[in-house]
């Protein structure tokens, strides 16, 4: 706010616009929760969040995610895999300025799954961002650096200065986080 009062003062405005929005019908899913109110499915939430963008920020968000992955996701998994996807599209549409970004979900095999946010941005410096964030600097590329315990992260630099790929690697079972952790 103090570096630039008018951009903050409209982000506010474009958050305040999203937080208010209702729900639409696409947003909700059939299954009940306990206190009975719906709840969304990952998918829907994807294609809410793509339409918000797309509304609010005239961003191509495209989706693309195998509904046998979104099955084999527990409901607290599915939360932090759809927080990352959203901090990940909202750096590539601030960052990197890119015409178009994917967001995929993917079944790589029986107990793991893949999440990738591609962009056709800017891209960035690796090392310059690294550097960045030891002194505290909040910058999105921390997506890797904080991915849950239960995942294996790595982000990847498509093109030097042409766009970004963050990979989240989702195990499915306990069995299947242990061997990521231990690098089987």
């Amino acid at each position: 706010m103090e570096r630039d009062a008018k951009a903050a003062a409209e982000e506010l405005y474009k958050i305040e616009e999203l937080a208010g929005a209702p729900p639409r019908k696409s947003d909700t899913c059939s299954s009940p929760s306990a206190a009975g109110a719906r709840i969304p499915g990952l998918v829907a939430a994807f294609e809410s969040m793509a339409e918000k963008m797309h509304e609010t920020y005239n961003q191509n968000v495209i989706i693309q995610a195998d509904q046998r992955a979104v099955d084999a996701l527990e409901m607290g998994k599915q939360a932090v895999v759809f927080y990352i996807a959203e901090e990940a599209v909202t750096n590539a549409r601030k960052h990197a300025k890119a015409s178009n970004i994917w967001v995929r979900l993917k079944l790589l095999r029986g107990e793991l799954g893949l999440l990738e946010i591609e962009d056709d941005g800017a891209g960035f410096d690796v090392n310059a961002v690294n550097e960045a964030t030891k002194g505290g600097a909040a910058w999105g590329w921390s997506i890797c650096a904080s991915a849950p315990s239960w995942s294996t992260a790595s982000c990847v630099l498509i093109r030097p200065r042409k766009g970004t790929k963050v990979q989240i690697v989702i195990p499915f079972t306990e069995e299947a986080a242990d061997r990521i952790r231990h690098g089987r």
